[in-house]
């Protein structure tokens, strides 16, 4: 598409015709004669004339009662007027300012968006222009007038537009009377059409391109650190990583040398430079393209144009440009000492102090080395997916960071002795006959853990001893084993822990039971009252208060660990840390999305988890999945899915195929899960647990590792020991509870495996704060979405804004979560009755006070 009147050669030796056939400035540099090939034709076959350019610049850019374009700053006069531009014949243009601009010819040669307003055809676009057409308007023109967005709208670039799909796809195809040709004669271009797609997340367009889903991309891997990641994954994804040393073809890197020392006295030098980079400034110029600017100036013995541009003559120039420039002055050190030695960093530092104070400047500073940072600044701005997400003085921000990006650039910083891979993991509430064993298999399938000591920690002495036991001897049969202690007391275990994960709760299934039972009783139909509805709110409002005792205790001794929360209520256990506790980074983990993919997806759709990719997004145990894809292919799998799930006639998952139909999406979670946010789930036949069944299945799975942990039975026999397994949870199957696989329950060994020995892991799903990743939801909560670890910290893939329905129903439960924190923390009764009341499954004011009135009697808390 890059197609301006004007080009540099190949070497950057000269200036080159593009469209243009030749150009020519007067003795004096205040009149340019652009003279254009003839020949040239719109990808329509109408012939490319100045009629259109003077279309462009009479009815559009200096049209007064047309504001959507206006006239380029090098076609404007010093005062900022228009230029005097006239065009003699068919292929003729002719400007003329009130002063010399020698540099006009070197605007047009950045690219097309220097010349792109001059590209409005006239026989097309005057159908809709109010002064050619009875029909025209200048709404419908500025409409119709997106060359990108109109497949109707001719140009004469290589390709134009045939398809479109607003913010997500086009497609371009050639141009049949396109004027280039190759040395041979044959036409350009070679290929017939070029097809995009609008990937606006880059960790979803770093990873869509690791698994060759692209024919090509060229801007959509803009970290120069994700190369090594694309080079290990270029034979698996069948693509190449080609380097080019000068992308733009445009731009050259040269910079003005304010060192020189020619036949003219400095002063005289500058003083033309400093006329020059003004005006460049009236144009629009940038920093960035004022230090790109080539200055092309005729008939002098000296060269303005090097290539190198250093700190020194930067300072030279600032020394004569700013005296009597400006009155206020900002100046913007884009990583000013970046890779130079400590003690060229030390004079760069001191000579920007000296301007500053000579000057009356104010510096900022864009760099990442943290050290310059910490010696000249006064106040710290963080910036994270393009937005200021902390801002402090420096020994805040150095001291007491508070945002998850902060922490975890604070803590790249090398230390001596700090090159160990082994880390100190705690892990409270590890006794538990589930979440305790998916530890133990996840320790073994990810080897990187080998070395590192796990405290596991539980009130329960008898279980603990028992599960002690059973990770003792299951450390027997790993290939890399880790060093283990376990105790009741976890301020014992806690000091100098690099990671504390939390899997506890509150009786769970009796209090569970209860919490469900009781709005029952009085006329609430909620369908499962552990996460939504009122029993969602009591269990809340007890692990709430048990949470923050916890963290007291983490900020108390490790208050740099991070904290990984793998207990339910989980967003509000979540948001009551980071809104009351002085812990450190907290991500809340959940599996729902790996158990969509690989225990109910795969099985309706015939293919395995490992080769499914879903994108998912909301809060937790109420995510949407935006995007569902096979690995191998590439192949959008809704439409499969839509198919699939239309011909089932069993009842099961029935709220979640309805809410596709209805909304165009399907749930990350089970119906039992979703249904707790959605007021009308109870027509679904979705009626709670059946309470004794889970305690018998319980009490025999505890039953089962209590006897192999006495090394009474093998890993291998819990079917001969219990006979059918239907009976019990599907994803404890003892028989091949440990075998490797490729998913992990607890997301927490994966995500530690990956911090501590810097490895760059996409994980599907995790919990962290907003700060942009869902812009329609709140920015202090925490939500739901794929996330991408490695050594430097834990980032969730941004993923713009969810539809409004979407959105709609998750904020209510986002209204809620913020009832429910307040109401743990003061212990306000009218404020669980508010946050009842906003409940989707509440319709009863009287009942609702009658529930919290049984719910206060049986002591939830005290009141």
């Amino acid at each position: 598409m890059y197609d301006p009147p004007v080009r540099w050669a190949p070497d950057y030796s000269a200036y080159i015709p593009g469209s243009l056939r030749s150009w020519e400035y007067n003795e004096d540099g205040i009149q340019l004669t652009l003279n254009w090939r003839q020949g040239i034709k719109w990808s329509d076959g109408e012939p490319f004339t100045t009629a259109d350019l003077q279309f462009a610049w009479e009815d559009l850019m200096t049209n007064e009662e047309y504001s959507a374009l206006t006239p380029p700053g090098y076609l404007r006069n010093d005062d900022g007027s228009p230029a005097d531009v006239t065009f003699p014949d068919d292929y003729t243009m002719v400007v003329q300012w009130d002063k010399p601009q020698w540099l006009a010819h070197t605007i047009m040669a950045q690219g097309y968006w220097e010349w792109e307003r001059f590209m409005y055809p006239e026989h097309y676009l005057s159908q809709f222009h109010p002064t050619y057409s009875a029909d025209g308007g200048y709404a419908v023109l500025e409409e119709n007038s997106v060359w990108f967005e109109n497949p109707d709208f001719p140009t004469i670039f290589a390709w134009h537009l045939s398809e479109f799909t607003p913010s997500q796809t086009w497609k371009f195809e050639r141009n049949p009377y396109y004027w280039k040709t190759d040395p041979k004669g044959n036409q350009l271009p070679y290929i017939d059409y070029l097809e995009f797609e609008l990937v606006e997340d880059s960790e979803v367009r770093l990873l869509n391109t690791s698994q060759g889903q692209y024919d090509a991309t060229f801007r959509g891997v803009e970290n120069f650190t994700d190369i090594p990641f694309l080079l290990e994954s270029a034979e698996a994804g069948d693509f190449r990583v080609i380097n080019y040393a000068q992308g733009n073809g445009a731009e050259p890197n040269w910079m003005v040398n304010q060192s020189y020392r020619g036949n003219g006295e400095p002063e005289e030098v500058v003083a033309e430079i400093r006329t020059l980079l003004l005006a460049f400034v009236r144009w629009g110029g940038t920093t960035r393209q004022v230090r790109g600017l080539v200055l092309s100036l005729r008939e002098r013995e000296y060269v303005l144009a090097a290539r190198s541009f250093g700190v020194g003559d930067r300072a030279i120039l600032f020394r004569h440009l700013i005296p009597g420039t400006l009155s206020h002055v900002i100046v913007t050190g884009d990583e000013p000492t970046t890779a130079l030695d400590v003690t060229t960093q030390a004079q760069i530092n001191d000579l920007m102090r000296d301007l500053q104070a000579e000057f009356g400047m104010s510096i900022i500073y864009i760099p990442h080395d943290l050290g310059v940072i910490a010696e000249v600044a006064d106040r710290v701005a963080v910036m994270y997916l393009g937005r200021i997400v902390e801002q402090a003085d420096v020994e805040t921000i150095f001291y007491a960071p508070k945002h998850p990006c902060t922490r975890a650039l604070l803590h790249s910083i090398p230390k001596i002795g700090d090159g160990r891979q082994a880390r100190l993991n705690t892990i409270i509430g590890a006794a538990s006959t589930t979440f305790g064993p998916k530890v133990l298999r996840d320790i073994r399938n990810h080897p990187g853990m080998g070395g590192s000591t796990f405290h596991f920690v539980d009130i329960n002495e008898e279980r603990l001893a028992v599960y002690d036991k059973l990770a003792r001897r299951f450390n027997h049969f790993t290939d890399t084993p880790v060093t283990i202690r376990s105790s009741t007391d976890r301020n014992e275990l806690l000091p100098g822990s690099d990671y504390v994960i939390l899997s506890v709760d509150t009786g769970h299934y009796s209090t569970w039971r209860q919490d469900f039972e009781t709005p029952i009783k009085h006329g609430i139909r909620q369908i499962y009252g552990e996460l939504g509805g009122p029993g969602g709110i009591f269990h809340s409002l007890r692990q709430i208060p048990l949470h923050l005792d916890i963290a007291a205790n983490i900020a108390q001794h490790c208050p740099n660990a991070k904290v990984l929360a793998a207990s339910n209520p989980l967003n509000r256990i979540c948001l009551a840390m980071q809104r009351h506790s002085g812990v450190g980074q907290i991500v809340g983990l959940c599996h729902g999305v790996e158990m969509a993919l690989y225990l109910y997806l795969n099985k309706v759709l015939g293919i395995d988890g490992d080769d499914m990719e879903a994108v998912a997004a909301g809060v937790n145990h109420f995510t949407w999945i935006l995007d569902l894809r096979r690995k191998s292919t590439g192949e959008d799998l809704y439409p499969l899915m839509r198919r699939t799930l239309a011909a089932i006639q069993e009842d099961k998952q029935g709220l979640s195929r309805k809410l596709l139909e209805v909304f165009g999406y399907f749930p990350g979670r089970s119906d039992s899960h979703v249904g707790e946010y959605i007021a009308y789930a109870y027509e679904f036949g979705l009626h709670g647990l059946n309470f004794d069944a889970y305690l018998e299945q319980e009490h025999k799975r505890w039953s089962y590792l209590k006897s192999v942990a006495e090394n009474e039975a093998g890993w291998d026999q819990y079917e001969s020991h219990h006979g059918d397994q239907s009976a019990l949870s599907e994803d404890l199957r003892l028989d091949e509870f440990f075998a490797p696989r490729s998913w992990a329950d607890t997301l927490a060994i994966p995500l530690i495996d990956a911090q501590v020995n810097h490895k760059r892991l996409h994980m599907p799903a995790l919990n962290l704060l907003n700060h942009g990743a869902i812009d329609n939801l709140p920015a202090d909560i925490f939500v739901e979405t794929p996330s991408v670890v490695d050594g430097s910290g834990i980032y969730p893939v941004r993923m713009g804004p969810l539809r409004h329905p979407l959105a709609a129903l998750i904020r209510r439960d986002v209204d809620q979560m913020e009832l429910i924190v307040e109401a743990a923390v003061t212990g306000n009764r009218n404020l669980v009755l508010q946050a009842m009341l906003l409940d989707p499954v509440v319709d009863h004011i009287g009942n609702a006070e009658r529930v919290l009135s049984a719910a206060v009697r049986v002591k939830i808390r005290d009141w």
